[in-house]
């Protein structure tokens, strides 16, 4: 082999040598780029309302979540799927949350309810946070299905899950599409009453807008009056067993048993369609992508009603 042949070849393959290492440096550098994108997003989360917590734990699981709010709960494990997602992670109320615990925690994103947005801002509630490098998002309570969708891609966005959000948001829909075409409205004349037995009603005027059944109480909160109910003389009667504050965090939960009790030993109420028919149940509301669960749970409740009512 000739001497220019040889160096010919040694050139070649030293520009080879050079291409790979310069095809390793940029993949080693788009990896690089790719993990400090997603570590850019929020990595120690302290999350206080249960519906932002519940899809939160479905977006991006509990490993980047530090602190929630509420304790842990034994029994609640029925109430939210969430539950023993977070049974070793820290959590109480905000009311009873020292602002140095959350500060030790070395949070870079912390979700508050937006009725406490004016507090935060005034510095009456938690001022030393501001004095940190988190992120404070304040998200809405939702009032409509739109709401939920728009908590679920913001929170998407805030940590990174877009596109695990707009999947969140197709499920919630489609779900929902699913309940509704399933259910078979009965041929009556008057429609189904469904009295929900909470003054704070939270999510399920949702669901009554939804179902298209009769809903006595229309509001967030409301002061009970067992004589209207009465007159109004309701098929269902659901009521709550979890004492859930106005601004979405869980606090505590009660005897279903007993709340059941209570309600069918009510004089004022026991003349009712519900009572005397024994149509009064639990009803764990959600104002997540869960408020499916609670479509599909009343809809078999009514289906069974259609079902007496054509015999």
């Amino acid at each position: 082999m000739s001497h220019s042949i040889i160096i010919k070849t040694i050139s070649f393959l030293i520009s080879i040598l050079l291409l790979f290492c310069v095809l390793c440096l940029k993949g080693v550098s788009q990896t690089n780029a790719s993990e400090s994108s997603e570590s850019s997003y929020p990595q120690r989360i302290v999350v206080f309302p249960l519906f932002a917590e519940e899809i939160l734990l479905d977006l991006i699981g509990p490993e980047r979540i530090v602190y929630v709010g509420h304790r842990y709960i034994e029994e609640g494990v029925d109430y939210s799927p969430t539950m023993e997602l977070t049974r070793l992670i820290p959590g109480k109320e905000w009311q009873n949350t020292d602002e140095d615990e959350i500060i030790d925690l070395q949070p870079d994103l912390i979700i508050l309810n937006e009725d406490l947005e004016e507090a935060y801002v005034r510095g009456v509630l938690y001022p030393e946070l501001k004095k940190t490098n988190a992120s404070i998002i304040f998200i809405k309570q939702p009032r409509s299905i739109k709401d939920i969708e728009e908590n679920i891609l913001l929170l998407g966005a805030a940590t990174g899950a877009p596109t695990a959000a707009s999947a969140m948001v197709y499920h919630l829909e489609n779900g929902i599409k699913k309940c509704l075409d399933s259910f078979a409205r009965f041929d009556g004349t008057t429609p189904v009453k469904v009295l929900y037995y909470n003054s704070y009603q939270k999510s399920f005027p949702i669901i009554a807008q939804l179902c298209m059944f009769d809903c006595l109480y229309y509001d967030d909160y409301v002061s009970i009056d067992d004589y209207q109910i009465s007159e109004w003389n309701p098929d269902f009667i659901f009521f709550n067993p979890a004492w859930v504050d106005t601004d979405g965090t869980l606090i505590h939960l009660n005897d279903p048993f007993a709340i059941a009790k209570n309600i069918t030993s009510n004089t004022l109420l026991s003349d009712t369609k519900a009572v005397r028919n024994c149509n009064v149940y639990p009803l764990y509301l959600h104002s997540s992508h869960y408020i499916i669960k609670n479509i599909e749970e009343i809809i078999l409740y009514l289906q069974a009603l259609c079902v007496d009512e054509g015999n």
